[in-house]
């Protein structure tokens, strides 16, 4: 039944962006920046949370940004290889697996303390164009750099 797929479908694709997420958490890339960007009072709600979630402090988290930039370019490996092929995970245009990437890192693009995608390699290209869509609304997000 094309319904029942469909729900699997974006069942497995909520999934995936989850675990996603909090791998990418886990890469320490801009914790220590967002905690600090918080208002005072939401910063013990945000540290317990993720100290929890991942079973040891936010420093323990944070790691050099070089170390977690190169991290990042390891677990987006096969998005890499996919883009070299075709111009969006989706294929011709952007879809779901475009959107759900694209607001993945979004979220790291936003607090890394430095540029999060190497410069030149396809998912940095594609990350580009899905900034500059609906109106460049990617590149208005203030950046915590």
């Amino acid at each position: 039944d094309d319904a029942h797929v469909g729900v699997q479908g974006a069942r497995a694709a909520e999934a995936f962006e989850l675990a996603f997420l909090q791998h990418t958490q886990q890469l320490g890339l801009g914790l220590r920046r967002q905690l600090a960007n918080l208002a005072e009072k939401d910063r013990a709600y945000f540290r317990t949370g993720r100290e929890e979630r991942f079973g040891r402090t936010l420093e323990a988290m944070s790691i050099d940004p070089a170390k977690g930039v190169e991290a990042l370019q390891r677990t987006l490996a096969p998005a890499e290889a996919a883009l070299a092929v075709a111009p969006n995970l989706s294929g011709d245009k952007p879809g779901y697996a475009d959107y759900a990437l694209a607001g993945s890192l979004m979220w790291i693009w936003v607090t890394s303390p430095v540029p999060p995608l190497v410069a030149g390699t396809a998912v940095a290209r594609w990350f580009e164009t899905m900034l500059d869509l609906f109106g460049g609304a990617g590149r208005k997000a203030p950046l915590m750099r």
